[in-house]
C-alpha cells in the first residue's frame, strides 16, 4: 500500500534537491510536488518508508495515517 509523505530537506541542502529528488526516487518514491524552500511531496510503499532514513539530506519526514471511515447509511459496530 502507497502512504503520501511530506518531506523536509535541511537548509543547507536546498540547493540540491534536483539529486535529492533523483535519489528518492531511486528508493522508490513516486514525487509530486517539490518546493523551493526545502518541501518535498510524494507517495512511497509503505513497506520502503524505512529507507527515507538513508537519506542523509532528509531533515524530517512525515507519512500520512490511512483512515478508514464507513459510509454514514452503515451500521455502527
Amino acid at each position: 500500500m502507497k502512504s503520501n509523505i511530506v518531506l523536509t530537506i535541511s537548509d543547507s541542502n536546498i540547493h540540491h534537491m534536483d539529486s535529492i529528488v533523483d535519489k528518492l526516487e531511486e528508493l522508490g518514491m513516486s514525487v509530486d510536488n517539490t518546493f523551493e524552500f526545502g518541501v518535498i511531496v510524494g507517495t512511497m510503499e509503505h513497506s520502503d518508508i524505512k529507507e527515507l532514513k538513508t537519506v542523509k539530506e532528509i531533515e524530517s519526514f512525515t507519512v500520512d495515517a490511512q483512515v478508514n471511515i464507513p459510509p454514514p447509511d452503515e451500521d455502527i459496530q
